[in-house]
């Protein structure tokens, strides 16, 4: 396993559920120890940012970074071996 996403429900409730923070900071904490990378979905706010890196997450997705998009050549249907790894991007919002 390289990778591993937390859901976006997570992420948006764990600003202000307890149980949910704690579900995100173990799901991080295994998923690190093992050398997977966490990415975090739906990450909007400045507050979402600090509690995503207040668990060691440095990889995040969300509308304080950009807008979705159509994926390129979204006409065509991707093959498995078209696939590629996706990149690292930080959570500063600094341009």
């Amino acid at each position: 396993m390289n990778w591993v996403k937390v859901d976006g429900a997570y992420v948006q409730n764990a600003v202000c559920s307890e149980r949910d923070r704690s579900f995100v900071a173990s799901m991080a904490d295994l998923s690190l120890a093992v050398g997977a990378r966490v990415i975090a979905e739906q990450v909007k706010t400045e507050e979402h940012t600090a509690v995503m890196r207040s668990f060691g997450i440095e990889l995040a997705q969300g509308y304080l970074f950009a807008r979705p998009g159509k994926l390129p050549g979204s006409h065509t249907v991707m093959r498995h071996s078209a696939w590629q790894e996706p990149q690292q991007f930080s959570m500063s919002t600094e341009y």
